[in-house]
């Protein structure tokens, strides 16, 4: 998948496991990256959301102060 095909995804979130998948790594790698805050996320339930219009900025090394 490219970058370019997560805008037209059909959730506005990604799951951890889509977004390991995504990135090419296991999804206790990219916990770390959740827990030190590099990526965002949230919960509802037990479930961890991950917002793509900011995985896409990290992904494209912007900040939301570079918009």
């Amino acid at each position: 998948m490219k970058v370019s095909e997560l805008s037209s995804w059909s959730r506005p979130t990604l799951y951890r496991s889509e977004a390991a998948l995504f990135l090419g790594c296991d999804p206790r790698t990219l916990d770390r990256a959740i827990e030190d805050g590099t990526i965002q996320t949230f919960k509802v339930g037990k479930r961890v959301h991950i917002p793509i219009p900011p995985f896409i900025e990290l992904l494209l090394g912007r900040s939301s102060s570079d918009v």
